[in-house]
Formats: structure tokens, C-alpha cells, sequence
């Protein structure tokens, strides 16, 4: 199957219709599993947007790792599994460090900073091929870990600190649906982009994937690990107007005056930005 083919197509008009009926649904009944106006919060809506992409470049390439070391290094699959383990230390590392930082200093800044480390990292993940050295793999996957560990506490304590006091429960559900979308989405995403840059080229049509050369399986890697650095870069581009936007907006609150006049004014900053 391709994305153009009918079963393919009919399958996302499928969805559209079924995601337009639940949200017709969720406005009109009087207790909706999701309180859908909890994504006019601007900071909330960013926050998801920006883990969606973050979940969805890194659980693609997690897919595709195993399958490249297979096939293309011939690496046996205890050495893939060690490897592997490399971004989940990181991950731990930076994580507690990135909780502390978040909690004093706010989110904005280490978001931005791991999505520059992550898309660094698929420049990395850009560059591997059968004679890759194992040290310079280790260090592409350690900035994995990094990028990761700064960017889930920060993005968690965004999105549920700005969900609102009462829907935290509801706001920690909407955060792991979305990037359990993202994730099913990103092996979709990253497997097709690498099957479709493989099988472009007319003699690979008909020859099974174990059967194909190294050199030829790289291309298809390429494009998929190119593709996530694509997206690390326009979120971080997003992330980045989002920064610059907040600081605009916050000087646009008045002098203080009178604690009365002012109250309404910080209360909604206060509710909308970190």
C-alpha cells in the first residue's frame, strides 16, 4: 500500500469523520469526557503541539534503529540492545537536572535548548552508514537522551500547570494521547519514509529488505533521519516565535497603580504564560 492508495485515503477521511462527530459530541453534552476549551489556553495548546512533534521524531527513529544496525551494520542484537540503553541513561541524567532547572527557572528555554540538541542529533543520525564508528554512534544516541531528559519535565510541568488546577487529571490524560498519537504516527511516519526513498530506485522493486545491499538501504535512512531533523528545527523555530511573543506580550502590562486595578491583568498573564 501507498499513502495515495484507497484503502490508505479512505482510512484518513474515515478518521476525519469519526475526530469531527466526537468533537460535535464533546461541545454538546453536558459532561464531556474532554473539556475541549481547555486548548484555548495558549500555552497549554503549545505545549501538546510541540510534544507531539518531539514524541513523534523520537519514537520513529527508535523504531528504525534496530532495523538499521540489523541490516546495515550487522550488528547482532545484544550490541543493538546496549546501544540502544544509551539515550535511556542520558535520559535519567538530565531529567533530574531538567526538573530542578524548570521549577526555577520556567520551561520556555530548556524546551528551546532540546529541541537544538535533538536536531543536532539527527544531524548526526543523518551521517551513519555500515562503517560508522560505534563511539560516534553512542554519542549521537547520548544527545538523544539529553535532548529528551530536557524536554519532558519542562513540558510536562507546562502542560499541567497550565490545564488548570481542576482539570489536572483530564490535562495528564489529553497529554498522554497525544503522544501516544504521535508515537504510532512516527513509526508510520519514518517507516514509510524510508520504504519509499528504498523502493524509488526501479531495481529494488521485488527484492526483499534483507535481500537488498547496505548501500542501498542507507539512502532510505537518510531520508527518514533527515525528515526528523527537518521537523526538530521548525519546532524549534516554533518554540523560539513562542519566546519571543511571551516577552512582547508581557510588556504590554500597565504600570502598577493600584493593587485593585492591576489584579485582573496579572491574573490572566499569570494563567497563560509561564
Amino acid at each position: 500500500l501507498t499513502w495515495e492508495s484507497p484503502a490508505i485515503l479512505g482510512s484518513f477521511a474515515l478518521s476525519l469523520l469519526f475526530w469531527a462527530l466526537f468533537i460535535v459530541r464533546e461541545h454538546s453534552c453536558t459532561n464531556p469526557l474532554i473539556d475541549l476549551n481547555v486548548f484555548r489556553n495558549r500555552a497549554f495548546l503549545a505545549g501538546n503541539i510541540i510534544a507531539f512533534v518531539m514524541t513523534l521524531v523520537i519514537n520513529g527513529a527508535k523504531f528504525l534503529f534496530p532495523y538499521f544496525f540489523e541490516y546495515v551494520q550487522g550488528v547482532p542484537p545484544s550490541t543493538t540492545g546496549l546501544l540502544l540503553a544509551v539515550p535511556a541513561i542520558t535520559l535519567i541524567i538530565t531529567g533530574l537536572v531538567a526538573g530542578t532547572l524548570s521549577d526555577r527557572y520556567g520551561s520556555w528555554g530548556l524546551i528551546a535548548l532540546s529541541f537544538c540538541v535533538i536536531f543536532a542529533a539527527f544531524c548526526m543520525f543523518g551521517t551513519f552508514g555500515p562503517g560508522t564508528a560505534i563511539p560516534f554512534i553512542v554519542m549521537a544516541f547520548a544527545l538523544e537522551g539529553i535532548a529528551t531528559g530536557l524536554f519532558s519535565s519542562p513540558n510536562m510541568n507546562q502542560i499541567l500547570s497550565f490545564g488548570g488546577y481542576g482539570n489536572r487529571g483530564m490535562s495528564s490524560s489529553v497529554m498522554m494521547t497525544i503522544r501516544n498519537i504521535a508515537s504510532a504516527l512516527g513509526v508510520a511516519v519514518f517507516g514509510s519514509a524510508v520504504l519509499s526513498q528504498v523502493f524509488a530506485q526501479g531495481s529494488m522493486n521485488g527484492i526483499a529488505i534483507q535481500q537488498m545491499a547496505p548501500a542501498d538501504l542507507v539512502r532510505g535512512f537518510h531520508a527518514a533521519f533527515e525528515l526528523g531533523a527537518v521537523l526538530s528545527l521548525a519546532a524549534l523555530l516554533l518554540v523560539l516565535a513562542i519566546i519571543i511573543w511571551r516577552r512582547r506580550e508581557k510588556k504590554v502590562v500597565p504600570e502598577v497603580q493600584t493593587e485593585a486595578a492591576i489584579a485582573p491583568v496579572v491574573e490572566r498573564y499569570m494563567f497563560v504564560y509561564p
